[in-house]
């Protein structure tokens, strides 16, 4: 799970960034290194989609996450089960279905994972982000720390056409890296945040998209009667 984690926060950063170092095309080069500036500006935003990973299958992301380290979501991976995360105030809340008990329980005895999935399944494990088990997870809290790589300098970005992309009005551009081909929707009107982004080809291919920038982060710590904290 951990690599998973870590490569997802890899591709997080991979997705909203254009890095070819080419000559960049006239007004394409330009735009995205406005749009990169201005998504790497935002204090907070919601990012919702899946990218693929070969070990895990497909990674789903639904997360909301802002740069004072707060998030709120869920992520799916595979055929592994789903997780949800909260991290508020220093403490990492996970919460963990059956399925992914199960799945990350393989090699120990029925009994003791029917125990852990009677006493875990459905409720909030109390954690710290140093924890190892999550560190890597906790720090995808961070939007800041994520960010911290989009430059969107020297892109060979090639402008295209101009859509509506959940009701706003952006614009395309498209760039090849390696095997991977990039196409980013881009914010026409307002500030140019990085809306969508799509690739194809690859080894982590998916869609991703982007909204909610500048708003707060709705993270709460669950209700009491909910938690579970295995440090006693």
């Amino acid at each position: 799970m951990r690599r998973t984690v870590t490569l997802t926060a890899l591709c997080l950063t991979a997705a909203l960034g254009l890095t070819a170092c080419n000559p960049t095309s006239e007004d394409g080069g330009e735009l995205a290194t406005k749009a990169m500036k201005a998504t790497r500006g935002a204090s907070s935003l919601h990012v919702n989609g899946d990218i693929s990973d070969s070990e895990s299958g497909k990674v789903r992301l639904d997360l909301s996450l802002d740069k004072k380290g707060e998030c709120k979501g869920t992520m799916g991976l595979g055929d592994e089960g789903t997780m949800g995360i909260i991290r508020t105030g220093g403490v990492v809340y996970m919460q963990y279905d059956e399925k992914m008990l199960r799945t990350q329980s393989k090699g120990e005895s029925k009994a003791d994972v029917d125990a852990a999935v009677k006493m875990l399944a459905g409720h909030w494990v109390k954690m710290s982000p140093t924890d190892p088990d999550i560190k890597d997870l906790a720090a995808l809290c961070d939007l800041k720390d994520l960010l911290s790589d989009l430059k969107g300098t020297d892109t060979a970005a090639k402008k295209g056409k101009d859509l509506t992309v959940d009701g706003q009005k952006a614009t395309t551009l498209t760039e090849k890296d390696g095997k991977t081909d990039y196409t980013l929707y881009v914010a026409a009107e307002g500030k140019p945040y990085i809306l969508k982004t799509i690739m194809k080809g690859g080894d982590q291919p998916g869609t991703l998209a982007f909204s909610e920038f500048e708003k707060p982060v709705d993270a709460k710590a669950p209700a009491k009667k909910d938690i579970v904290d295995l440090a006693g």
